[in-house]
């Protein structure tokens, strides 16, 4: 890179591991249910994660493609993706609806301290064997919410009436679209608001 400033920036980023607390939270709430179904589970930052032919593990995958790059490996199958917009001095997380139903918008912006909106996802891998699972926040506290919903059985019992699978039904690949509702930095309550089951 010829700029110094944009130079300096970049080898700051890349020697930098920071964690959001929220996603801190979420891997917190993992971590029992792996050990109660025995699935063996590793956590790796996004930056040293590897995503490779023959690879056979499932992932999930926290975080909007700001900060999780991985993220848009998966975009081009699904209908709700993240943006982030600059509007003169302010700057906000958007989620896209690209092919909107009716009664559905064609962005979902967050509004600071009112509500956010995450996207969950759950796709095969586009490189390797096995599935994988995106929870992609509008900001860090909507993120948190989606995952306090994949750890939860009465949440996830609400997203699988949403999709129309009953108990001991295979789950199909889908995308669901949740508001949360924001109250300083925590997203106490949430509402699916969208849904769409995918193709293989």
């Amino acid at each position: 890179m010829k700029n110094p400033e944009i130079r300096a920036l970049a080898d700051h980023i890349t020697g930098t591991h920071l964690t959001p607390v929220q996603e801190a939270d979420v891997i917190r709430e993992m971590s029992p249910l792996s050990t109660r179904y025995q699935i063996p589970m590793s956590v790796v930052f996004a930056r040293d994660f590897r995503m490779l032919p023959g690879a056979t593990e499932n992932v999930i995958l926290l975080g909007h493609k700001k900060g999780n790059p991985w993220v848009e490996l998966f975009e081009d199958r699904m209908n709700f993706r993240y943006s982030y917009f600059e509007e003169g001095p302010a700057r906000r997380g958007t989620i896209l609806n690209r092919s909107p139903w009716p009664g559905e918008q064609k962005s979902y912006p967050v509004e600071y301290t009112i509500q956010g909106y995450c996207v969950i996802a759950y796709l095969p891998k586009p490189i390797g064997e096995g599935t994988a699972l995106v929870v992609i926040g509008t900001d860090m506290s909507s993120g948190e919410a989606g995952g306090h919903v994949i750890c939860d059985e009465t949440s996830m019992a609400k997203l699988l009436a949403r999709l129309g699978i009953q108990k001991k039904t295979p789950i199909p690949y889908f995308e669901a679209l949740l508001r949360t509702k924001l109250v300083v930095n925590v997203a106490p309550g949430f509402e699916i608001i969208a849904h769409r089951i995918l193709k293989p």
